[in-house]
């Protein structure tokens, strides 16, 4: 038995290695509290417009965000000297209204900025990064 049962242990063990990893041994014993999910959306998914569907029929799970940079850079379209810049930044505004009717309790609008950062899509990076390290950014709505 002694010899058996560290032998059977030792062949288990190999076959189910990724349980022996220690970044997964440390989940086991966290506690398994609901994770919040987070939908950030950028100016081009808000102009592309089907996200305002997606959201009218319910599939989208979690809570989306819209950071205060993209409602920047949506708001600044429709004022731009190339007329298809501007039609697309007055379909984008039009888009925001009608999700932010259609998801009032799980949408969020986010202050949060990272002034170091130039562009607009570098910025939705690091904040994606934030909030999967927090796990709740800071939000008003």
């Amino acid at each position: 038995m002694l010899i058996v049962l560290p032998y059977l242990g030792l062949v288990l063990g190999a076959k189910q290695g990724e349980w022996l990893e220690p970044s997964r041994l440390v989940t086991l014993f966290r506690a398994a509290g609901p994770q919040r999910r987070y939908k950030i959306l950028d100016t081009s998914v808000i102009i592309d417009g089907r996200v305002a569907d997606v959201c009218e029929t319910g599939f989208v799970d979690g809570t989306l965000v819209i950071p205060q940079f993209v409602l920047r850079n949506c708001s600044s379209l429709p004022t731009s000297a190339d007329s298809l810049k501007r039609n697309r930044g007055r379909r984008g505004l039009d888009i925001l209204q009608k999700i932010q009717k259609d998801v009032r309790d799980r949408g969020r609008h986010l202050d949060m900025d990272f002034p170091e950062v130039k562009e607009v899509d570098l910025k939705l990076i690091e904040l994606a990064r934030h909030c999967r390290e927090r796990s709740s950014p800071t939000t008003s709505t």
